[in-house]
């Protein structure tokens, strides 16, 4: 069943129209067709496990510029095709699979069901790799031209690993619970190669504005539930599991698309292997190509890599541009397990796989995280060297030690959450007569002090200065509307918090919560609101200053002469100190705040969230509510 958007556009209309198909169990899933020249080819666009359509945004435009009619589509459980009945990162634990398999072959029909079967042309990453393995078994005439991006390999040390362990935490964690563990591991994993890796999205692109963007759009990169992953490990050996004598339709292409610097395919090492299971299904022409620069997603980078360009003179039929290559030799994850712990520094080749060895490593990992990353490599080569291990076996292995993985996980979470909890708490919020409060890079409040409290009661937004954790939520929410989280994120990291048209606070991402602000639930930002309409004295705006700013003490103290209208001379004679010191100071002052010269530092500091706090308000003082005033009724 099929419903037309009316906004439906005309061929060359800029803006894509917008299609709700049903899946076979009646889940809502939205597509969107970009039409192309009369005639021309047409492409359907898949997506991998942490996007969805809109992070395809530049690639299917730039297709769609080059004439075809390309659609796009999210899965269930992604972007556009998720609901409160149907969660972002949900999928049932024993059907979620199948479920897959039928949105995708529902989109796929939508598509190309009535297109010539030369011109149909699919893009498919990540999973939805494996499930263009899963409908060409029913339909072995699915497309002519078929791009897999960085598909998830036929190595069955992979699979039996990844199903171990999702067992395994499937007796310490609800099914249908977002499971935080699993994602970090998964993504730890796959990046254990990379130098610069920053955050757990990093696997996926070396461009951090991408990546900045992915964790700013809340329908991208969720935290996918334990029945998730348990469907999505069991799709990796199911996929590439055929039928003996099965065959795909003669005169099939298909091109297997990696990057250079892309761990789904060990960065093009699993690519023969690969190659080799479509020959033997019949696909003579199979080619595989490396993208300089690309990671796993080499789909969000078009404007970067021009993997379209790639993509059409491939399926024109012509040679692989020169930028390209042949994937190395054969490696199986034996030979890539040991080169990635002897690059941690772990690599033993006479050590065994103990139980105990494993415990060990996990409680290891509270000081060192990337002895869980061991850990995991560890499993994976023993699997690849052994070839015989029974499943039962590995599985009990991973049963006796998710509980201390679990525990030591948690452990070392709250240690990091602690540290930083522990620098702002002891510097800033309990120290200071500042509504403060410590939030997740989500939003969520993770602490407040009384005087947060106690400021969002005078500005009408809780009913007692006293409130519980939910009404903090809800008020929360209420001043970081969408409107304030976009300029957040598109800006230096900080904002302005207005509510009744007055200015009531300010939104920081302290540079002391980098780190922990880059993991699910860690504390990122510290929402401030002024208590009272008094300015702010000296002694609580310069331990604002540092922690907004990361500058020291005396750091601030400059900069705050600075906004004053202080000259570097007067500053430096003031603070007893040398003018090359002062200008030392100075210095540093520009390059933690992004600034080059005074002018530029006095106007971000007394223009932004920080500067307003040292002025006080006009007009009289706020009246007490009354007993029965409502909330909005409260001036701030």
């Amino acid at each position: 069943m099929q419903v037309e958007d009316p906004r439906a556009r005309a061929p060359g209309s800029a803006e894509p129209s917008a299609r709700h198909v049903l899946s076979l169990d009646g889940t809502p899933l939205v597509m969107r067709c970009r039409q192309g020249a009369p005639d021309a080819p047409t492409a359907f666009l898949g997506h991998s496990q942490p996007t969805y359509q809109d992070n395809l945004t530049d690639l299917a435009a730039a297709l769609s510029a080059m004439g075809l009619t390309v659609w796009t589509g999210d899965l269930r459980g992604h972007g556009h095709s998720s609901s409160s009945a149907r969660p972002l990162g949900y999928l049932h634990r024993e059907t979620g699979w199948d479920d897959l398999i039928a949105d995708a072959t529902v989109m796929v029909q939508t598509a190309l069901g009535h297109i010539p079967w030369g011109d149909r042309l699919l893009v498919m990453p990540n999973i939805n790799a494996l499930l263009t393995l899963e409908m060409l078994k029913g339909d072995p005439g699915l497309a002519r031209s078929i791009v897999l991006i960085s598909p998830p390999p036929n190595q069955i040390a992979l699979s039996l690993m990844a199903r171990a362990f999702i067992k395994g935490r499937m007796l310490v964690q609800d099914a249908d619970a977002p499971d935080e563990l699993t994602l970090h591991h998964l993504y730890a994993f796959l990046g254990a190669h990379l130098d610069d890796r920053q955050h757990l999205l990093d696997v996926t692109t070396s461009d951090r504005a991408i990546i900045e963007e992915m964790i700013a759009d809340p329908l991208a990169f969720p935290t996918p539930t334990a029945g998730y992953w348990m469907s999505i490990f069991r799709g990796f050996a199911q996929a590439w599991s055929w039928p003996r004598h099965a065959r795909i339709r003669p005169g099939t292409r298909i091109l297997v698309l990696y990057g250079a610097d892309d761990p789904m395919t060990a960065r093009g090492r699993f690519v023969r292997p690969m190659s080799a299971w479509f020959a033997e299904r019949g696909v003579e022409d199979v080619s595989a190509y490396r993208i300089e620069g690309g990671r796993s997603a080499l789909f969000l980078d078009e404007r970067r890599l021009s993997i379209s360009r790639v993509i059409m003179d491939w399926h024109a039929g012509s040679p692989a541009p020169a930028r390209t290559a042949r994937a190395p030799g054969v490696e199986g994850f034996d030979a890539v397990s040991s080169e990635v712990l002897d690059r941690l520094g772990f690599d033993d080749p006479a050590s065994e796989l103990e139980p105990d060895a494993l415990v060990e490593l996990c409680y290891n990992a509270i000081e060192d995280e990337s002895r869980w990353v061991e850990m995991l490599y560890r499993v994976a080569r023993d699997i690849a060297r052994r070839k015989d291990m029974d499943e039962t076996e590995l599985d009990g292995i991973f049963a006796s030690l998710m509980p201390h993985w679990e525990r030591s996980y948690r452990v070392k979470r709250q240690i990091m959450t602690n540290a930083a909890l522990g620098v702002v708490l002891q510097n800033v919020i309990e120290r200071l007569d500042i509504g403060m409060a410590l939030l997740t890079g989500e939003y969520r409040p993770l602490h407040s002090n009384r005087a947060f409290g106690e400021a969002l009661y005078r500005c009408g937004l809780v009913f007692s200065p006293e409130p519980d954790p939910r009404a903090i939520a809800e008020a929360t929410r209420i001043l970081l509307a969408p409107d304030i989280r976009a300029r957040i994120e598109t800006g230096p990291g900080e904002a302005m918090i207005v509510h009744n048209e007055q200015p009531i606070g300010a939104y920081l991402r302290p540079s002391s919560l980098r780190q922990t602000g880059l993991q699910r639930g860690g504390p990122s930002g510290v929402l401030i609101l002024r208590h009272g309409r008094k300015a702010f004295a000296e002694d609580q705006r310069l331990p604002l200053l540092q922690l907004a700013y990361g500058l020291t003490a005396q750091e601030a103290l400059v900069a705050l002469r600075v906004c004053e209208g202080g000259s570097p001379d007067a500053i430096a004679t003031e603070l007893g100190i040398s003018i090359n010191t002062m200008r030392t100071h100075l210095k540093r002052v520009y390059a933690k705040c992004g600034v080059a010269g005074q002018a530029a530092l006095a106007s971000r500091m007394l223009s932004g969230p920080v500067g307003w706090l040292g002025t006080a308000e006009a007009g009289p003082a706020p009246r007490a509510p009354s007993t029965d005033a409502q909330p909005g009724d409260r001036p701030c």
